[in-house]
């Protein structure tokens, strides 16, 4: 399993993102809170705006992701992003 990287548009970019953060809360919780699944955005210091989903979120966010268009991408460095929906127990 990989990491997959989708660009915010330009209203997700101004912190406009709940309805991707509630589509994917609503699929974590339906998935019984799969642990290590997790949704990420870029942080205020990145020169990107994107969000990033684990390995483990792609299990149940598959049809998500490939509606917008995610690609496949490393792990990304934990002081580039900040955690929107996390299960790390």
């Amino acid at each position: 399993m990989t990491w997959m990287r989708l660009e915010m548009t330009a209203t997700e970019a101004q912190g406009q993102y709940e309805a991707i953060q509630e589509s994917f809360y609503a699929a974590f919780v339906g998935a019984g809170l799969p642990k290590n699944a997790a949704m990420y955005s870029s942080a205020a210091s990145a020169t990107e705006n994107a969000f990033y989903f684990s390995p483990e979120a792609n299990v149940f966010l598959p049809k998500v992701l490939g509606m917008r268009k995610a690609q496949p991408c490393p792990q990304p460095s934990q002081d580039m992003i900040v955690a929107l929906v996390i299960n790390a127990n």
